[in-house]
C-alpha cells in the first residue's frame, strides 16, 4: 500500500531522541484510544453481516467516543473517563 511505517528504532540524525519521545507519547494515546473502543464499545466484535453494516457500526462507535470525550471535557473529567460518563 506505499505505508511508511515508523518505529522508534527508525529515528536518526539531530532530532531522534524528541522524535523518539513524540512517538512514545502518540503510540500512548493510540492504545489507549484502541483499548476504548474494544472495552467500552465492544469494537473488537462489532457483529455486522456486510462491510457497509461493519462502516456504520465503525462510524458510530467512533463517533459516540468522540461525544464522550467532548462531554467529559466540558464537564472537567479526564478524557477517557467513559464507563462513568452518565452515572456521577
Amino acid at each position: 500500500y506505499g505505508a511508511i511505517v515508523l518505529t522508534p528504532s527508525s529515528y536518526s540524525g539531530d532530532d531522534a531522541k524528541r522524535a523518539r519521545r513524540e512517538h512514545r507519547g502518540w503510540k500512548q494515546i493510540i492504545e489507549s484510544i484502541n483499548g476504548q473502543l474494544e472495552d467500552v464499545f465492544a469494537l473488537a466484535y462489532p457483529g455486522a453481516r456486510t462491510m457497509w453494516g461493519l462502516l456504520t457500526r465503525v462510524a458510530a462507535k467512533l463517533l459516540a467516543l468522540n461525544l464522550g470525550i467532548r462531554l467529559n471535557r466540558l464537564f472537567g473529567r479526564d478524557d477517557f473517563a467513559l464507563a462513568t460518563l452518565f452515572n456521577s
